[in-house]
């Protein structure tokens, strides 16, 4: 789902790329593509403009396509994948079947998450808490979303707002200066998120309130990501940002030339970013070293920009979509194996000891030869 998991860390402990990628495969679709995909099994789910697609994540091939049901990222549980178009609807992940639909009357708009058997979908003025497997709605909220819902720790975090994710009851509301413009985090006992006051917030988890801020020079729209005591964001502003998750300090930064609309993902100890100059970018976590960037396809004139979108990494392998009409899935350079490597050297250092051993028992010549004289 959005940003790896039902908390949005954009946190996996796969194997990070950390020289310049190539090409494992690309496939087409009918419009940009501005959102991030999920990942599920050996299938990948992404969204255009109008269309949800499950491709296989080996070989590029679309395996099934939903018709108007685009934009929103699609979230993945117990092999049913969820969209927040078409009235909100429930596919079977392998084939793609229709299993069922929940319509409200103002229209889905955020992507959905779900976690521990419910989904929540966000609407234009509805909030909802679905039971996957019948149906039911087990609560709801009439309001403005504003954001994805991000769920931990039996709470649901939807715009400002805190819930309890069992009952519904309303917890707590928080009061940033500028209207929140990115989905929310949650890592520990704190929430990150981005404000059109050009600042990324932290607040505590249980009651709502700041911690700090840390001011850009632009819009955020980046869902922040967080792993090791450090939270990476973009901003509009150019730069990929790397702040101390406890006191929001400033540990690095990186200047890309273009707005970064991008969330982050990391893999390990390596953040990956995307920027509306048409790149994707890795960076060492901790120094902020610019490891390689990678460029999508070239700029299209009909809609005069060049971006890659945000990206997923799975199983070694890096998933992106761009607003070039095209899913990008790219692999480590070359045929460098780390498992096979392995393997050779093991059974190298085993031949190497065995050499050693035989040689070692062996008698010396001159030994001998004293033996026979005497």
């Amino acid at each position: 789902m959005f940003q790896h998991d039902a908390a949005h860390t954009g946190y996996t402990n796969s194997t990070p790329i950390k020289s310049k990628p190539e090409v494992l495969w690309r496939y087409q679709t009918e419009s940009p593509i501005s959102s991030s995909l999920a990942v599920s099994e050996d299938l990948i789910y992404v969204s255009d403009q109008s269309t949800t697609y499950a491709i296989n994540a080996s070989t590029g091939s679309k395996v099934w396509d939903a018709r108007g049901a685009g934009l929103s990222v699609a979230a993945v549980d117990k092999g049913i994948v969820y969209t927040t178009d078409n009235g909100g609807t429930a596919y079977n992940a392998s084939n793609g079947a229709i299993l069922w639909s929940y319509k409200s009357g103002s229209g889905y708009k955020y992507s959905p998450t779900a976690a521990d058997g419910v989904v929540y979908m966000s609407s234009n003025d509805t909030f909802y808490a679905i039971k996957e497997d019948t149906k039911t709605v087990i609560w709801n909220f009439s309001g403005e979303a504003s954001t994805s819902p991000a769920v931990s720790n039996d709470r649901v975090y939807l715009g400002g707002r805190c819930f309890n994710a069992s009952t519904g009851d309303f917890l707590w509301v928080c009061h940033p200066v500028g209207f929140i413009t990115s989905p929310l985090t949650v890592y520990g006992n704190r929430v990150y998120f981005g404000s059109d006051d050009n600042n990324l917030y932290c607040i505590d988890a249980v009651t709502g309130l700041k911690i700090w801020n840390y001011t850009t020079n632009d819009i955020v729209t980046s869902s922040p990501a967080v792993a090791d005591g450090r939270v990476f964001v973009g901003s509009c502003d150019g730069n990929v940002y790397a702040l101390n998750a406890t006191t929001g300090e400033k540990i690095w930064n990186y200047q890309t030339g273009a707005a970064v609309e991008s969330s982050p993902a990391i893999a390990s100890d390596v953040v990956y970013i995307g920027s509306d100059n048409g790149n994707l970018y890795a960076f060492d976590a901790a120094s902020g070293a610019n490891l390689w960037s990678f460029p999508v396809q070239g700029k299209r004139t009909d809609i005069g920009l060049s971006r890659a979108a945000s990206p997923v990494v799975s199983n070694g392998v890096i998933y992106m979509g761009s607003s070039e009409c095209y899913v990008y899935a790219l692999k480590p350079n070359g045929n460098f194996n780390l498992p096979i490597v392995i393997e050779v050297l093991s059974l190298a250092v085993i031949i190497i000891t065995i050499a050693l051993i035989v040689r070692k028992r062996k008698p010396k010549k001159s030994a001998i030869n004293s033996k026979l004289s005497a």
